[in-house]
């Protein structure tokens, strides 16, 4: 997805980058759902070991 992304000093390339991205509207979007899929994927994790990481603690707390 980087290569359609530009800085703020790079507004020359603005035209380019529209055109680019239109002709390959489907390919962005296909990117953006298997990045979200994945983020999605590693936060779900992350808060799985943190409920498993609570839960623990909470348990020796109770001891």
């Amino acid at each position: 997805l980087e290569n359609y992304c530009i800085k703020i000093g790079d507004l020359a390339k603005l035209k380019v980058l529209i055109a680019k991205s239109k002709k390959e509207r489907n390919k962005i979007q296909s990117l953006q759902r298997n990045f979200t899929q994945k983020a999605n994927a590693g936060i779900s994790s992350a808060i799985k070991i943190a409920k498993n990481t609570l839960s623990k603690v909470m348990e020796k707390n109770d001891e």
